[in-house]
């Protein structure tokens, strides 16, 4: 079995020799990895997909990702400002969002409450469980501006 740990950084290096299974007619027909790769996601993978979008101020929204992943930890944060962070069932809201946002600690769902037009902006997710990095763009508007938005 071919190990993928084997350290290709250093000249000359040499493969091993080839199992008699991998060759044919005594030519070597390529090296196949007998490992599964799991745990990594690149933000193309993974969309966040908020609720709704425009949001409504006053209403609550929550940023879901999809496909569902399973976390044990990450943060999210908005325009450089983290909102929150957690590892496992722990969780830590920064100021601005107390009492207003929280995470499911399983799937890394951000809810946010009591929205206003100053929540509008680029939300991400990071995580170091599967190296995700997500993020969508949210756009929050004052109840007298959504029938405008409709009608456009």
């Amino acid at each position: 079995m071919f190990s993928p740990l084997v350290n290709l950084s250093r000249r000359n290096t040499k493969w091993p020799e080839p199992p008699a299974d991998k060759t044919r007619g005594g030519r070597f027909m390529g090296w196949g990895l007998d490992t599964q790769w799991t745990g990594f996601l690149s933000s193309d993978a993974v969309e966040v997909q908020p609720s709704m979008n425009p949001a409504v101020a006053g209403s609550t929204v929550t940023l879901s990702l999809f496909p569902p992943v399973t976390f044990t930890s990450g943060n999210w944060a908005v325009r450089e400002t983290f909102i929150l962070t957690w590892l496992g069932e722990q969780q830590a809201v920064f100021p601005g969002y107390t009492g207003r946002a929280s995470v499911n600690v399983t799937t890394g769902a951000l809810t946010l409450s009591s929205l206003t037009v100053t929540d509008s902006g680029v939300y991400k997710v990071q995580s170091g469980d599967c190296l995700l990095n997500a993020n969508v763009s949210l756009t929050v508007v004052g109840e007298n501006m959504l029938g405008y938005i409709y009608v456009l």
